[in-house]
């Protein structure tokens, strides 16, 4: 899965996948790194790397993870370029129908809206966990939650439409 990630100004692409071994490979720029994953806690991963093993902090701060490893935080935007494309590219807030689509498989973890809901944009409406990572979905404008396509728990795939607002 090819992702988009924004440090400050700065933009990363990443290449993430699964092996057939359950590790992560993760391509950044030239580099290429393996990863061995283990949730602890709610927000808390044990990572192995080469190796060594750490610990990180790995929590949802105003749609961005923010990203605490070795004493050193870091707050990423994580982009999906297929989630994007599916808004329209970057132009701000839309008016008129709109469909929160799941960015890629994975499972339900909580909606966060519910019919008749008025909704700002930006607002977070459902949470998809994928890849071990949950992904706070967001209204693109304001309006008004007409249909929950979804319930917590249900696993979802790529597309799959969660939530319409009007």
């Amino acid at each position: 899965m090819k992702l988009e990630a924004l440090l400050g100004s700065e933009k990363h692409e990443i290449q993430l996948d699964k092996n057939d071994k359950g590790l992560y490979q993760i391509q950044l720029g030239e580099e290429e790194i393996t990863v061995e994953s283990q949730r602890v806690e709610s927000d808390v991963w044990s990572l192995i790397i080469d190796n060594k093993s750490y610990e990180a902090t790995v929590q949802q701060v105003k749609g961005k993870l923010r990203i605490t490893l070795n004493g050193a935080t870091w707050d990423i935007d994580v982009v999906d370029p297929r989630r994007r494309r599916s808004k329209g590219g970057a132009g701000g807030a839309v008016e008129g129908k709109q469909v929160v689509t799941s960015p890629m498989p994975g499972r339900v973890v909580k909606i966060e809206v519910a019919v008749g809901d008025k909704v700002e944009a930006g607002q977070g409406v459902v949470i998809v966990e994928a890849m071990k990572m949950e992904n706070e979905l967001e209204a693109e404008g304001a309006g008004i939650v007409k249909e929950i396509k979804c319930e917590a728990g249900q696993a979802v795939e790529d597309g799959q439409v969660l939530i319409v607002i009007e």
